[in-house]
């Protein structure tokens, strides 16, 4: 036993990286020797592998220079035997066409290596069950879950005292294994059996089972009973190995194995040989193989490939293979429609794609086959384009239909993806829009029964002119500026510099006569359809683009705060800030500023211009006038409206309580004002609800009229009422 497992360890050791995708399986039989002076029974086991040796097996991989078999009774381990590799035996395979009417490819081959085992047995009740095990199998099979990491399992049957009364001798195959078939050919390989002994056989396509793994692929001993059946992929089984549809079956007494495979591919597969004796089953002996379906040459006659859409007259000619009569059906009706020819020529009717039939014999062989004709007269096509034309940002072209295409023909358009339109079928636009600076390609395809005739132009178009500048002369450095021109290869140019004047230069210095803003604009290419223009808004300022200057006005009010309004009225800034002590901050254009005491008010205003970027303090003084507590109205007797500009309307003046004229009312600074005037028939001449409002005497002559007054000024705590005369003098 502790032999058993150092050489188990060592063909671990050594053979992982003799794992073979190669084998193509095997068969293990064997032959009663006779009984030695021991009183044991010698026997000859001899162990054949196949091995893939075309230039599929990429690595040149060869066979195991040793093998090892594992004998074993009713289960359990008795002896382990080793046999060297024969070169003697070694032998090719030759590939027999499986079918009389198809010939195989030329890179196939098979080699059969062989190793021979002697053992002596213990005649006993039990049977001694042979084992060879080897990993791993080709990763082309299709019908095995993942082949490459799946091993394989030949075994055979010694029995015992307790079937048999003499020592057995198994069944040996009668032919070598042939593992190439045709795809979509029916197919008969030989796999009949001779047995010594005169057994009865019987046969039947069997499980397979794994051996070995990927890290210990040449298990040393072998396993023994039982073993475990490989792992099929989804619709494979043991009993259908190949597509069920393909009928792979054998014949249980003969032993010929027949099918019609379906499906290109190899597949791992096994045949048993029963040994029945007496009505007893005594042993079974495995093929374990792979059945590679491939392409075959058909033996049938062959024809050069037909030049299509070359007319309506076509001929065929024959290449190899001729056979013995020819039954040709061209797929049209009338006359001219068969010919019993080798090589027959024939005029269509009209255009079409027509399926010509050929049935042959040629002895047993016999056979159908079809070609596909375009009978198409030849045509051509071009692409005709006109005159590229600027439009939208992009060339137009102009088209034109082709002309003299077949009735038959449908034809397509492709101009691009970044194209107006993209493409066209079966009709032809007016032209087409395409993207300026760089190669477009327009592409016209005719099709007619499946032939096809291009043409295509390509175009070089330029870029468009365009037209963009930069302004580099910042916008506060007095009035002469300067223009860069970014698109200089784009002229001619014609500038507007937004004051009625204009250059041609491709970067003008312009000098504008007055501070401003403007709208520059150039034009590139201008006179032509491709012309472009840019514009862009500029403003001109001086070097302080300030001028400030102010409006102080005083402002009423009804307590004790002095206020004044002040407006700023120098050039526009982009922002205002009013800084006056114990008033606080505040900005905008106008401002209200309150402050506790009337006089002088010290305080600053800032000025930003973004533009410039620049900021600007201004001192400012103010004077704030008194607070105003109540109203003296002052109501005058007489007033001249004749335009000498003196004392030209009757109007209220207000007054302070000293005497000083009130300014900075409003009509809004009274609750009420109501101002009539009568002349002395007591009609009225004209009236006001405004407390600033006055009368110019419209339509009045000289002389007396008489006044009534009823106002409240918001600050006072009781109306004022007045009566009284105004005299009118011109």
């Amino acid at each position: 036993m502790l032999r058993q497992i150092a050489l188990f360890c060592v063909a671990v050791a050594v053979t992982f990286a003799a794992r073979a995708t190669h084998l193509m399986g095997g068969e293990m039989t064997y032959t009663f020797v006779g009984m030695n002076a021991a009183g044991l029974a010698e026997y000859e086991v001899r162990l054949a592998i196949y091995r893939d040796c075309s230039s599929a097996n990429v690595n040149g991989t060869d066979f195991d220079l040793s093998a090892s078999l594992g004998v074993y009774l009713d289960g359990d381990w008795v002896a382990t035997l080793s046999s060297p590799l024969d070169p003697s035996l070694i032998q090719n395979i030759v590939p027999e066409d499986p079918n009389a009417c198809a010939e195989l490819p030329d890179d196939l081959c098979i080699e059969r290596g062989e190793y021979v085992f002697n053992v002596a047995l213990e005649p006993v009740a039990g049977s001694y069950t042979v084992t060879y095990q080897r990993c791993c199998r080709s990763p082309a099979l299709v019908n095995l879950v993942i082949p490459e990491d799946q091993g394989f399992t030949l075994r055979t049957e010694i029995p015992g005292t307790a079937l048999i009364n003499s020592p057995n001798s198994s069944p040996v195959f009668e032919e070598l294994p042939q593992a190439f078939v045709c795809n979509n050919l029916p197919f008969e390989l030989n796999n009949a059996a001779t047995d010594p002994d005169g057994d009865s056989l019987a046969y039947h396509v069997c499980t397979i089972y794994l051996g070995g793994m990927p890290l210990a692929p040449i298990p040393v001993p072998p396993l023994g009973p039982p073993f475990t059946e490989v792992t099929w992929e989804a619709g494979y089984n043991a009993g259908a190995p190949v597509a069920s549809a393909s009928g792979i079956a054998i014949d249980e007494q003969t032993g010929l194995l027949t099918g019609t495979p379906l499906g290109l591919g190899k597949y791992a597969m096994g045949v048993c040989v029963e040994e029945w004796r007496d009505g007893i089953l005594i042993n079974s002996i495995l093929r374990d193989f792979t059945l590679d379906v491939v392409n075959c040459a058909l033996s049938a006659p062959f024809f050069a490939e037909l030049t299509p859409c070359n007319g309506l007259e076509v001929a065929f000619d024959q290449t190899s293979n001729p056979a013995a009569t020819y039954a040709w059906d061209f797929g049209f009706d009338g006359p001219g429609n068969t010919s019993a020819e080798a090589e027959p020529v024939v005029t269509f009717p009209e255009p079409g794609i027509y399926e010509v039939n050929l049935a042959y014999t040629n002895g047993d062989c016999s056979g159908e086959t079809s070609f596909e004709v375009q009978a198409v007269e030849p045509w051509s096509v071009e692409v005709e384009a006109g005159e590229a034309i600027c439009m939208d940002g992009g060339w137009w072209v102009p088209l034109s239909a082709p002309a003299n295409l077949p009735e038959t023909s449908s034809y397509t358009w492709q101009f691009g993806s970044d194209a107006v339109p993209s493409g066209a079928v079966d009709q032809t636009p007016e032209g087409v829009w395409l993207p300026p600076g760089g190669m477009s390609t327009l592409n016209l395809v005719s099709t007619s029964f499946g032939c096809v005739e291009s043409d295509a132009v390509s175009l070089d178009l330029d870029p468009l002119p365009v037209a963009d500048f930069e302004v580099i002369t910042p916008p506060c450095r007095g009035l002469s500026v300067e223009f860069v021109n970014l698109e200089p290869e784009s002229g001619p140019f014609e500038w507007w510099f937004g004051d009625g004047t204009s250059a041609t230069a491709t970067s003008p210095v312009h000098t504008y006569a007055d501070y401003g803003p403007y709208t520059i604009s150039v034009v590139a290419a201008g006179g032509t359809a491709c012309a472009d223009t840019a514009w862009q808004s500029f403003s001109v300022y001086p070097l302080d683009p300030f001028e400030p200057a102010f409006d102080v006005r005083p402002i009423t009010s009804c307590d004790s705060l002095s206020r004044v309004q002040v407006t700023y009225l120098g050039l526009p800034s982009d922002g205002l800030g009013w800084d006056f002590p114990g008033v606080g901050l505040d900005s905008g254009q106008v401002v209200v500023l309150a402050f506790d005491e009337p006089g002088i008010q010290t305080g600053t205003v800032s000025l930003y211009h973004a533009g410039c970027d620049l900021t600007f303090e201004v001192p400012l003084e103010v004077e704030a006038p008194e607070p105003l507590n109540e109203v003296v109205y002052e109501v005058p007797n007489v007033f001249s409206p004749n335009n000498d500009g003196r004392n030209e309307r009757f109007a209220i003046v207000y007054r302070s309580p000293q005497g000083d004229e009130v300014l900075g009312l409003t009509n809004s600074s009274f609750l009420f004002h109501h101002l009539s005037v009568y002349n002395r028939w007591g009609n009225l001449m004209w009236k006001t609800d405004a407390a600033l409002d006055g009368w110019r005497g419209d339509g009045a002559s000289e002389g007396t009229y008489y006044v009534v007054l009823e106002s409240q000024h918001a600050c006072a705590t009781a109306p004022f009422g007045y009566h009284g005369e105004v005299t009118l003098v011109r």
